[in-house]
């Protein structure tokens, strides 16, 4: 039996307290077992494997099989209510801040360096973004950067003033550092941040920390990100997920549009849920393969002439290196293009000059750009 969902008042944007959803040719049906004779969406009715109908709408049963596994993976409680698919994480950044956000008048708070989409999304629909930046030696959300967005949440007295932060963002394992957001100061914020405390979990199952997910429960107010490009090596095929209070994610769901997730990606991504094994197994390689790249790495770093000055701690597929001040990392990223290897330069990005990420690869691909590196 499911416990009692709270009421709680969430702060969607006004307009949207009564809006109508549009209704599919597919919300009213429920398969009972019968053959129907579909005549209801102009589609093309020759068969051509399923795919010339429309896919579904919410995907209960795909939704189902996710909160299993993620329940077990992470040894929290969850349930179908409590989750929406989304064409890639992406889209799913951009539809909290629709719902939760007024443009010209509300903000999202991030933490720099952070992953540009929050900061995009928040700009293509014209809301402010207020920036408290990460400890710029560490990149650690350390408790001068708690407190700064705790106050930046509360300081303001007057209308005009306002900051009006509806959405915090915050990614664990975060994305392009690779480090992790402490439990103590996370929770600091769920418990004093009066907005909605966004948790983009994008490489958690790189990662030996535990999930957010096992506070959901507690704080209605938290929404956690997660997706099946990483890991599960699905990127191709755009499927992200969001969980959160059943309010939230009716509303996210009368918001998206009607047929976001397709049928191909709801099959690919229902495979992979059925090849665990050999998903975990892929997983456990890659890892390894990171303890290879980091080590090699660090050697680097007390060579005889060294090409990095600082090899970040990582939990997730990546890591980010910084190169000698004698070096440039745009021309070592060209350097490294010519070679036939592509690496993220991070090289003008604030607090990350001279920074390069390099992604976990095939034990040949990790083998190759370490012997490259070595005679640059």
């Amino acid at each position: 039996m499911s416990e009692k969902i709270e009421k709680i008042n969430f702060p969607f944007r006004k307009h949207l307290q009564n809006f109508i959803p549009y209704s599919s040719a597919r919300d009213e049906f429920v398969s009972n077992g019968q053959k129907y004779t579909f005549l209801d969406a102009n589609e093309n009715p020759f068969e051509n494997d399923e795919k010339n109908r429309y896919p579904e709408v919410m995907h209960d049963e795909l939704r189902e099989k996710i909160v299993e596994v993620k329940t077990s993976q992470f040894s929290c409680h969850l349930e179908k209510n409590n989750i929406i698919l989304g064409n890639g994480s992406d889209e799913l950044i951009d539809l909290l801040i629709r719902i939760f956000c007024e443009p010209k008048v509300d903000s999202i708070c991030i933490s720099s360096p952070t992953f540009g989409m929050y900061g995009v999304s928040a700009n293509v629909n014209n809301v402010n973004v207020i920036d408290i930046s990460l400890n710029s030696r560490t990149f650690e959300l350390d408790d001068i950067v708690v407190d700064k967005i705790l106050l930046s949440d509360n300081t303001c007295v007057t209308i005009e003033n306002q900051n009006n932060i509806k959405l915090l963002f915050l990614c664990h394992p975060n994305n392009p550092t690779g480090n992790i957001i402490s439990e103590k100061r996370l929770l600091k914020i769920l418990d004093n941040f009066s907005g909605m405390v966004v948790v983009d979990e994008a490489y958690i199952d790189f990662s030996s920390e535990h999930s957010t997910l096992k506070f959901l429960q507690k704080y209605p107010k938290l929404i956690v990100l997660q997706t099946f490009s990483k890991m599960w090596g699905l990127a191709g095929v755009r499927c992200g997920k969001a969980f959160a209070h059943p309010d939230v994610i009716t509303m996210l769901q009368a918001v998206k549009d009607p047929y976001n997730v397709n049928m191909l990606t709801a099959r690919a991504v229902n495979d992979a849920l059925n090849n665990k094994s050999t998903i975990y197994q892929k997983r456990n390689i890659i890892l390894a393969q990171k303890l290879y790249l980091e080590d090699e790495c660090k050697k680097l770093t007390i060579s005889e002439n060294p090409i990095f000055s600082e090899v970040y701690p990582s939990h997730c597929n990546s890591i980010l290196v910084r190169l000698v001040p004698e070096l440039d990392s745009d021309i070592m990223y060209e350097k490294l293009k010519n070679k036939g290897i592509v690496v993220r330069n991070f090289g003008k990005k604030q607090f990350l000059e001279n920074c390069l990420r390099i992604s976990v690869g095939t034990p040949e691909e990790n083998f190759r750009v370490v012997e490259i590196l070595r005679n640059i």
